[in-house]
């Protein structure tokens, strides 16, 4: 495992996202933009993404969404389900 998503996901205090109490993608989307967004200006190292685990449609798109956005260096599925830490 990677140092850095280890020492992450040992960090309950690390900065997070939580989209999984959201009624549609589109909104959940704009709400991770906007986060990842403010995340990276703050010069945050990392977040958690907590999605959910349902059906898993959320968290496909998030999966999506954090492969094209350019402020995302990489990120990885936590071992618990319905969360992912994120590199920035």
């Amino acid at each position: 495992m990677n140092t850095h998503f280890f020492a992450a996901s040992l960090n309950q205090d690390i900065p997070t996202i939580d989209l999984h109490g959201i009624g549609n993608i589109t909104s959940a989307l704009e709400q991770l933009e906007r986060q990842l967004f403010s995340f990276y200006t703050d010069k945050q190292k990392h977040c958690r993404v907590i999605y959910g685990i349902g059906e898993g449609i959320l968290a496909k798109n998030v999966q999506t969404a954090l492969n094209k956005n350019p402020m995302v260096l990489d990120w990885k599925h936590e071992d618990t389900g319905g969360s992912c830490i994120v590199l920035l």
